[in-house]
């Protein structure tokens, strides 16, 4: 089984960013660096740990900035978050798509997001 994770909002205790902060991802990528002060949420840690036990494939596909796909990488890390991989689609008008295109193209079975 493969499963699909959100970041924000939904492995992250940090609200989701939506379209109308397009600008964010002019910013450095240092800027990015408060994230590691954002707990995750636990339930969603261990319900990823589980799922990974019983031989899911993790997917986590977020609406973040491509440019973060390092500073994603050592907070999933840090957190000790198993992942199979990361799709970083950006914000913006047709985020959404995107994360929907990625799911089926990747043949994502279940795919979790806070909004939903």
């Amino acid at each position: 089984m493969i499963i699909g994770f959100d970041m924000d909002g939904t492995i992250t205790k940090f609200p989701k960013l939506k379209a109308r902060f397009w600008w964010c991802e002019k910013l450095p990528w240092w800027l990015y660096g408060s994230l590691f002060l954002v707990p995750p949420k636990k339930e969603v840690v261990e319900f990823i740990k589980e799922k990974k036990l019983q031989a899911a494939k993790i997917f986590i596909i977020s609406a973040r900035p491509a440019k973060m796909i390092k500073i994603t990488e050592v907070y999933l890390r840090k957190h000790r978050i198993p992942y199979d991989k990361i799709f970083l689609v950006g914000l913006g008008k047709g985020a959404e798509d995107r994360k929907k295109e990625i799911i089926k193209r990747e043949g994502v079975e279940l795919y979790i997001d806070h909004d939903n």
